[in-house]
C-alpha cells in the first residue's frame, strides 16, 4: 500500500493535484485545479485505504468489534509525526516512521511496560519529535 500511494503521489496528475489543493486551495483553483474534485478523490483513497486496513486488521486480530481501532490515531500521528524531513512528510518517510514506532510498541510491550504508561511514551515521542523539527526550522531561519 505504501508504494501503490507513492506511486499515486509522485507519478499521477491526481497526487500532484492532492500536492497543490494541501499546500494551498485556492493557489491550486487558480492554477486550474478543480479542488472540490480533489478532495473527493482524497477522501475516496483515503477509504479506499480505511478498507484495506480494516480488512488486514480484522484478519490479524481474528476479531473486530465496535472498539476495534480505539486510539490507534495516536498511532497514525506518530507515525506521520516522527516521519517529518523539515516538516514535510513524505510517503517513504511515513513507512519508516510507522516501522520505527511499531518496533518502540513492541519493544515496551515485551518489556512489560503498563499500557497506560505506553500512551504517555508514545505521546512524548510526539512532542520530541515536534520540538525537534520545529528546532531544524528556527535554525534554518
Amino acid at each position: 500500500l505504501g508504494v501503490l500511494t507513492w506511486l499515486v503521489w509522485n507519478k499521477t496528475r491526481f497526487g500532484k493535484n492532492m500536492f497543490a489543493v494541501g499546500g494551498n486551495a485556492e493557489a491550486a483553483e487558480v492554477s486550474g485545479v478543480s479542488v472540490t474534485k480533489t478532495i473527493m478523490g482524497v477522501f475516496l483513497y483515503a477509504g479506499l485505504m480505511y478498507g484495506i486496513a480494516s480488512f488486514l486488521e480484522g484478519a490479524r486480530i481474528q476479531s473486530v468489534g465496535t472498539a476495534t481501532g480505539i486510539n490507534y490515531e495516536l498511532d497514525a500521528i506518530a507515525g506521520c509525526v516522527i516521519s517529518f524531513n523539515g516538516g514535510i512528510g513524505t510517503v517513504p518517510g511515513v513507512v519508516i516512521g510507522s516501522i520505527i514506532l511499531q518496533a518502540i510498541n513492541y519493544g515496551l510491550y515485551f518489556l512489560g511496560v503498563n499500557a497506560y504508561l505506553q500512551y504517555i511514551i508514545r505521546g512524548a515521542i510526539i512532542i520530541i519529535a515536534v520540538a525537534i523539527d520545529v528546532q531544524k526550522y528556527v535554525a534554518k531561519k
